[in-house]
């Protein structure tokens, strides 16, 4: 089989970048790559099928699993002899949501929208390389996306992932269209990124993203980014409808702005900050207490504290070097050399020493005592 037409995984555990950090925990990764697999209408999944999305052996998912449901978050299904979502994984996203002030904010304007377009209208946010709703909207009853509030969609051909990714600074929209390429076959490569470059440029002209039947083909979509104060925390607003009932022209030059407009009053109303722990950010503004440091000063700490980690590694290397102990002590560094003495084996034998000092010292006082006495 050619290279090219191997599938990669539905769901990689982690990046190429990530794979590089010394920070990154891969088990860690890899149990929550499993949690990521189960999707709407799949009640169990089992270990073949898990290893099949992961990538990972069938012996490291048995492992997993185990551990999981051990703590809950999976439940072992005997008449199927499968595993399917535990009910402690609920608390996650309740707990999530609950504190999203953006939702309270958000939600009676996005039915507003929708009933007066009688369309889906949608807020997502960027997981990984899929986009997942955090509130829905629906205006029509006779059309519905099928999709819930915790669900993915493709971050490539969806509206809202186009325009995340459109929101994002240059230099860091081209890093993560690379990271998602990778997840793809080399012979879907050109589909995807003339997606993304027809949508780039509807951004550039109009602010708005489109996706024509890219991601069902019942389905025509407009969406735009909403960027924080944190120009790397994006989220996206979309607006669905049936293929069947809209144009382009209309969702470019009719449902788009309106999209917009409800966008910019929720951006106002949030005073643009922050999405990640917006509840508290909030209850400290209206406190008078400053805004949580920003993404960038959060990066600094960490490079700051892996240079110390490496400056301290090697310094006691270095000392392990002089001391001659350790894995790159002086007998590792020269093989031809004697092992310098410990520092124990140093101080028993000055003891030594000084003991004999003392034995001769007593000898020359008693030879001189007899000769004395004669």
């Amino acid at each position: 089989m050619a290279i090219s037409s191997i599938k990669p995984p539905i769901v990689p555990p982690e990046t190429a970048a990530q794979r590089e950090d010394p920070d990154f925990v891969t088990a860690v990764a890899r149990a929550f790559a499993i949690l990521r697999c189960y999707k709407r209408d799949e009640r169990a999944l089992g270990n073949k099928d898990l290893a099949t999305r992961t990538g990972l052996p069938r012996s490291t998912i048995a492992r997993l699993t185990h551990t999981l449901t051990e703590l809950g978050y999976l439940e072992r299904l005997p008449d199927v002899e499968k595993y399917g979502l535990g009910i402690d994984i609920v608390s996650f996203g309740q707990t999530y949501l609950g504190a999203l002030d953006l939702r309270q904010v958000a939600r009676p304007l996005m039915q507003e929208l929708a009933d007066e377009v009688e369309a889906s209208v949608s807020l997502a946010a960027r997981s990984g390389e899929d986009m997942v709703f955090i509130e829905l909207a629906h205006g029509n009853p006779t059309f519905a996306l099928g999709v819930a509030v915790g669900e993915r969609v493709p971050r490539g051909t969806s509206a809202l992932g186009r325009a995340c990714a459109a929101g994002l600074p240059a230099e860091t929209r081209a890093q993560r269209i690379r990271d998602f390429c990778r997840t793809l076959r080399r012979e879907d490569w050109p589909a995807a990124l003339k997606g993304f470059n027809d949508a780039f440029a509807d951004y550039e002209k109009y602010g708005l993203c489109l996706s024509l039947g890219d991601w069902n083909k019942d389905v025509y979509a407009v969406s735009v980014p909403m960027v924080s104060n944190d120009p790397l925390k994006v989220l996206a607003f979309s607006c669905s409808l049936p293929a069947r009932m809209v144009t382009r022209d209309q969702l470019m030059h009719e449902i788009g702005p309106r999209l917009k407009q409800m966008r910019d009053r929720v951006h106002r109303a949030l005073g643009g900050v922050s999405v990640a722990g917006l509840g508290r950010r909030l209850m400290r503004s209206r406190k008078g207490v400053d805004h949580a440091p920003c993404e960038p000063a959060r990066r600094a700490r960490q490079t700051d504290k892996r240079t110390a980690r490496r400056r301290r590694r090697a310094g006691r290397n270095r000392r392990n070097a002089g001391r001659g102990t350790g894995r790159r002590g002086l007998s590792a560094a020269r093989p031809d050399a004697q092992r310098a003495p410990s520092r124990a084996r140093c101080t028993r034998e000055a003891a030594r020493q000084r003991s004999q000092r003392h034995q001769r010292q007593s000898s020359q006082v008693l030879i001189t005592d007899r000769h004395r006495s004669h």
